[in-house]
C-alpha cells in the first residue's frame, strides 16, 4: 500500500473526477473505500502517523533500499490535509476524528534544536516504529555495484539525494482543523452542496481544468497544491528574476547549462550484465558535476525554470 508520491490520493482524485464528469455512480464505492483506507492505516495513538508504504498488515514497511520501515512525518502531514479534504467532500466526521492524534504525534517527534540546523528543519524524514526514534539513511560506495545503503540513529553524513530532514508547518494544520470543527450547520450544508460527490452527472458539468480551480471540487488540484508545500520548492521569483529567466532563453526555445551532474552512459559489459546507469555521485549521494565549460541542454534546469515561471504566473493571477 503506497502513499509515496501520492499514489493512493491521485487514484482517488481521478475516480472523483470520473464519477462527477461521467456520471459513473458505480465509482462512489471505490472512492469511499480509498478514503477509508487512510483511517484504517493510521497508527495508534502514540504513533498516529503513516509510512510512505505499508505492508499487508497495514504496518510501515520497506520501500526502496534506502527507505526503512518507518513512519513518515511528511507523509503524515500530507495525509492530515487530505483527510480534511475528505471531510469537505463527504461531511463525515470520521475523517477528522483522529487528526488531533496525528498533530500531537508530530509535535512530540520534532527535531531537537541542535539538529534543526538553525531552524531550517523541524522534523526527520523517517521515524522508527515502536520507539519514535529518528532514523537516518546512509550510503557507502559510489553506485549500486560497489555500494550499499543502511540506516541508524546518527545524523552525521546523511543520505543527500533523498533528504534526511524536512520542515513542516504544524500551525497550518491546527488552524485548518480548527476552521472545520467550528463550521456552523449552514456553512457545512453549503460546503456539501458544492461537493462533486453530491453532483454526479449533472447537466453541463465543468471541465477538469475548471474543476482544478474550484475548492473543494478537485482533489487532484488539491494534491497539486500539496506538492508545493515541500520546503525544497523555491519561493516565487521576483519580476526581475523572471525577466532574466526569459531573457536567458536561446532562440526562444531552450536554456543552456554548464557544470551539470554527470551521468553514466548505458553499456552492456562483456559478461552480458548492464553497466551501472545511475548518476555519478559521492558516497552521500551528492552529484558529481562537470567542472569544464561544456554547454549542455539540461532537462533538470528546464524543469526548474518552468516551475519558477508557472509559480510566478499562478501568484500574479491570484
Amino acid at each position: 500500500y503506497t502513499f509515496n508520491d501520492d499514489v493512493i490520493a491521485n487514484n482517488i482524485g481521478f475516480l472523483i473526477n470520473c464519477y462527477h464528469l461521467l456520471g459513473r455512480n458505480d465509482l462512489l464505492d471505490p472512492i469511499l473505500r480509498g478514503m477509508n483506507f487512510f483511517l484504517i492505516s493510521q497508527g495508534g495513538r502514540l504513533q498516529a502517523g503513516w509510512g510512505e508504504q505499508h505492508n499487508m498488515l497495514l504496518k510501515p514497511d520497506h520501500g526502496r533500499s534506502y527507505e526503512p520501515p518507518a513512519f513518515g512525518p511528511g507523509t503524515t502531514f500530507r495525509n492530515v490535509l487530505l483527510l480534511m479534504e475528505f471531510f469537505k467532500l463527504t461531511g463525515d466526521d470520521r475523517f477528522i476524528a483522529r487528526i488531533p492524534d496525528a498533530i500531537a504525534w508530530l509535535e512530540r517527534i520534532k527535531l531537537p534544536n541542535a539538529q534543526s540546523q538553525g531552524g531550517r528543519y523541524s522534523h526527520p524524514v523517517f521515524v522508527e516504529p515502536g520507539t519514535n526514534k529518528t532514523l537516518y539513511a546512509h550510503r557507502k560506495g559510489s553506485n549500486v555495484i560497489n555500494g550499499k545503503y543502511w540506516w541508524d540513529y546518527k545524523d552525521d553524513n546523511p543520505l543527500l539525494h533523498y533528504g534526511a530532514k524536512t520542515k513542516l508547518d504544524l500551525e497550518r494544520l491546527k488552524k485548518e482543523y480548527q476552521s472545520l470543527t467550528t463550521l456552523s450547520p449552514q456553512e457545512l450544508a453549503t460546503m456539501l452542496k458544492n461537493s462533486p460527490l453530491k453532483s454526479s452527472g449533472e447537466n453541463n458539468p465543468p471541465t477538469p481544468q475548471e474543476l482544478s480551480k474550484k475548492d473543494p471540487y478537485s482533489l487532484i488540484g488539491k494534491i497539486m497544491d500539496l506538492q508545493m508545500l515541500s520546503s525544497s520548492n523555491p519561493a516565487v521569483k521576483t519580476n526581475e528574476e523572471v525577466r532574466q529567466i526569459i531573457l536567458s532563453l536561446k532562440n526562444g526555445q531552450y536554456w543552456e547549462s554548464r557544470h551539470i551532474q554527470i551521468s553514466r552512459p548505458y553499456a552492456i559489459l562483456p559478461d552480458g550484465t548492464e553497466s551501472n546507469t545511475a548518476k555519478l555521485s559521492n558516497e552521500g549521494g551528492a552529484a558529481i558535476t562537470d567542472s569544464s565549460d561544456q554547454i549542455y541542454i539540461s532537462t533538470r534546469d528546464y524543469i526548474k525554470n518552468m516551475k519558477s515561471l508557472i509559480s510566478y504566473l499562478k501568484a500574479v493571477s491570484n
